[in-house]
């Protein structure tokens, strides 16, 4: 998975005639050059809660932003469920501004939060329907003007799905199955592909226990397969292929029609395994040929009883 970025981009001031210090000469850290903080206390968590949410001046709201930063990548321990409670809305809105140093310092504080503070702690916070501000943004900046913005975004959901893969991330990408913006779908197709290739990755395998819980992934990768975004068609194929391979035809095929149980949809049910399940069979890996040495030495070893490991 590609996570580089490129550290050499043009930035553009977004209000550059407000009367007030622009920010497109502002270098932007990156998380290798942030430090640590000698001395965090709560009164300091208190503090930036404070700046971020009574602060007009966005110096002020991007230094805090950027403490914020350093004490989730070198001191995450200090962070609580209610602290991500409370910087969810906050982190988005500096994400979602309309000048792009401070947008592109929230992405990267967004990453920051998704790699350094623990699963246990966010997780539920930030895919739950009542805090969709942060998927939100992301999904919204990833396809917005800039290209640089664009970028980090996509990075930021890299993060997002490597470290917080499973059923309550596709659950919450899959909201946005029935979003009329093409592109944005596109992106969220993106989302839950590059989340499930991270849960196979991760756990070499999807259980047929929880293919139960994939209804409103198949039914908004279904949506996606049919929207008229190019990317958006692609992204749901590949996920469908890869849930096929991974599931197997018959499960797959019983997920599918259970979540795509209305009417008119027998058509749609049918053009996907068409597509992910010859597509999964033609691809699906073929096991490892042993040379014809370690196929000798493991005859070898069978008969004097020493047990090898199986390719």
């Amino acid at each position: 998975m590609e996570e580089r970025l490129d550290v050499e981009e043009q930035r553009e001031a977004s209000l550059p005639n407000d009367g007030i210090i622009d920010d497109k000469n502002v270098v932007v850290l990156l998380t290798n050059e942030l430090t640590p903080i000698p001395n965090v206390t709560s009164t300091l968590m208190d503090s930036i809660h404070i700046t971020l949410t009574e602060s007009k001046e966005w110096q002020q709201l991007y230094e805090a932003v950027v403490m914020l930063r350093r004490v989730m990548v070198y001191h995450s321990e200090v962070i609580t469920t209610h602290h991500i409670e409370s910087f969810v809305r906050l982190l988005a809105a500096e994400s979602d501004s309309l000048r792009s140093a401070p947008s592109k310092n929230g992405l990267l504080a967004c990453a920051e939060c998704f790699e350094f503070v623990p699963r246990s702690i966010q997780e539920r916070t930030l895919l739950s329907s009542s805090h969709p501000e942060m998927l939100d943004v992301l999904l919204r900046r990833s396809v917005c003007e800039k290209k640089f913005l664009r970028d980090m975004a996509l990075f930021a959901m890299q993060k997002l799905a490597t470290h917080l893969a499973g059923l309550p991330l596709l659950t919450a990408v899959a909201r946005y199955g029935t979003n009329k913006n093409g592109k944005l779908c596109g992106s969220a197709a993106k989302l839950i592909a590059l989340s499930l290739e991270c849960l196979v990755q991760t756990y070499h395998a999807i259980s047929y226990k929880t293919n139960g819980s994939f209804k409103t992934t198949f039914r908004a990768l279904a949506a996606f397969r049919e929207s008229k975004d190019a990317s958006a068609r692609f992204e749901a194929t590949r996920s469908l292929q890869l849930l096929c391979a991974v599931l197997g035809a018959k499960t797959f095929e019983l997920g599918l029609k259970d979540a795509l149980s209305g009417p008119n949809q027998a058509g749609i049910v049918a053009r996907i395994l068409k597509d992910a399940c010859t597509a999964a069979s033609v691809t699906r890996p073929r096991a490892q040929m042993r040379s014809l040495r370690d196929r000798v030495q493991q005859d070898s070893n069978a008969r004097t009883g020493i047990l090898t490991n199986c390719y």
